[in-house]
């Protein structure tokens, strides 16, 4: 379970190296009434500068993760 993070932050960072956003597990219906942007219909397609990753444990240990861009 400790190394659940560092994958999910590798993954995350390959979705920016090849700008996609992945889709929202598990997501149904949405509800128009949240003003959110959920990506429900599968892979979309944008430019990524910066990414996030949040991790939650039991016990309540979390981790927030962010990674960005290297422009020289």
């Amino acid at each position: 379970m400790g190394a659940g993070g560092a994958a999910v932050l590798a993954i995350t960072i390959i979705a920016m190296q090849k700008n996609v956003v992945p889709p929202t597990a598990h997501c149904r219906v949405i509800d128009p009434d949240l003003g959110i942007d959920v990506v429900a219909e599968g892979m979309r397609q944008k430019t990524l500068n910066a990414v996030l990753s949040n991790s939650f444990a039991f016990g309540g240990s979390n981790a927030v993760l962010i990674a960005r861009r290297f422009e020289e």
